[in-house]
């Protein structure tokens, strides 16, 4: 006689997850030896000291990103700026991160290593912003009213496939002018267009705001695969939208991704705000999840499931609409009024949808594959990963290992493993190599 949990329907039979199998993805190693000094070299290579007088206020904008090293990338950017002569100060360029307040986005770069003392540079947050303009037969052109009374802005961001939409400007320099210099207000203004605001609006509301703030060279970075910077540089002000596409297509080609085009289930350990704006990035699963915008071409997952909210994210759950399935525990952690303020300023409303929820991760993990429509559960494509920020080592089942098996930049780790869980249901297959 089959058996039944008492917290599972009794039609939902138990199924057998298939084995999996510890890989390791090789990828290109390029990146910056020491960021704060590849920093600082970019900005004295870009003349910074020509371009300030002494004693100038400078404000340095920093977002809200998981970026790598990005503390000391911040930290040459500010060395450069006091060997200039300049007196930085450090402005949070998180649009309505943080919960829309200025002490939520200090919290925020706070994550990040990003504090008065650790920068040794004030911080000045503030949700006040000028309207610098309107966009013909678009929205008003807000910033902020810190960043304005500044005697220039150095930006510092990564550059990046978007993920709201496919284009050659995605998230860098120019969106965090934008967006994130903008605060609450201007991400509203530009988010009220959905992604036509995104993908046209944007570029002409910086032309907009560049025609009336002393913008200075910003610093921008690639990372590589393994979320380390791959290369700085700085970029002026008049090139920034020919230098993000050049150094969009190194990021596309440096970015990580699934190893394979199509899967059954994806389960990720972990979602959140410091690991992309959509709390998972949507080239990495293939979901955009905006009423009206097509999906990515590929990968081609049936489902998702995704099982814990990052603390960093603060309760910002953002995003988890692009889940089939979630578990009790992320459930609890979401914060809904900061969640609310993030997605009603994308306007993405879909994306803030609640997935099924179960009680434990094996309950979900099984749910997510008996809906994938592979009712030979031992040969399902399974992949599991702990963010889409880490696709460096991940567990696949062997149906996706037989695929791989012999591909050069594809390591095996170990043999075909049955899942485990505690006795609670909790997942206890590792990732970081000290808990196996």
């Amino acid at each position: 006689m089959i058996g039944f949990r008492k917290d599972v329907a009794p039609t939902m039979n138990e199924i057998q997850l298939p084995p999996m199998v510890r890989i390791r993805q090789h990828h290109s190693a390029t990146s910056v030896d020491d960021p704060e000094v590849a920093a600082s070299e970019a900005l004295r290579q870009a003349s910074i000291a020509a371009k300030v007088n002494p004693g100038d206020r400078i404000g340095v904008a920093c977002g809200s990103r998981g970026i790598g090293s990005y503390a000391h990338i911040v930290k040459g950017v500010i060395r450069a700026l006091k060997e200039a002569g300049a007196r930085p100060v450090i402005i949070p360029a998180t649009g309505s991160h943080g919960g829309a307040t200025a002490e939520g986005q200090i919290a925020v770069l706070a994550e990040a290593g990003i504090t008065e003392q650790s920068m040794d540079a004030p911080i000045m947050a503030d949700m006040d912003v000028v309207e610098l303009g309107t966009i013909p037969d678009g929205p008003p052109v807000y910033f902020a009213r810190q960043a304005m009374e500044t005697d220039g802005i150095v930006l510092v961001n990564r550059i990046k496939p978007h993920t709201d939409f496919a284009g050659d400007l995605g998230s860098g320099l120019i969106k965090m002018l934008v967006i994130g210099l903008g605060k609450t207000r201007g991400a509203q203004a530009i988010h009220a267009y959905g992604v036509r605001g995104l993908k046209e609006m944007v570029p002409e509301a910086a032309k907009i705001i560049l025609d009336q703030v002393n913008v200075l060279p910003g610093v921008a970075i690639v990372e590589n695969a393994y979320g380390k910077p791959a290369f700085i540089r700085a970029l002026d002000p008049d090139r920034l939208p020919e230098g993000e596409r050049e150094l969009m297509q190194l990021a596309r080609e440096y970015m990580a991704r699934l190893p394979v085009q199509q899967l059954d289930l994806l389960v990720i350990d972990k979602m959140g705000k410091d690991i992309s704006g959509s709390g998972m990035d949507t080239n990495v699963i293939g979901r955009l999840g905006i009423a009206g915008e097509t999906d990515f071409d590929s990968p081609r997952i049936s489902r998702i499931v995704v099982l814990d909210l990052t603390d960093a994210s603060h309760g910002n759950a953002a995003g988890v609409g692009l889940a089939d399935v979630i578990t009790e525990r992320l459930r609890s952690k979401i914060d809904q009024k900061a969640t609310n303020i993030n997605t009603i300023t994308s306007t993405f409303l879909e994306r803030a949808r609640l997935p099924i929820t179960m009680p434990t991760d094996r309950q979900a993990i099984e749910l997510g594959l008996r809906c994938a429509w592979q009712p030979d559960t031992q040969a399902a494509r399974i992949a599991r990963v702990a963010s889409t920020l880490e696709l460096n080592e991940m567990f696949v089942s062997v149906a996706v290992w037989e695929e791989l098996r012999q591909r050069s930049d594809i390591e095996t780790l170990s043999a075909p493993t049955p899942w485990r869980f505690k006795a609670t249901g909790e997942l206890c297959m590792p990732f970081t190599p000290s808990d196996q």
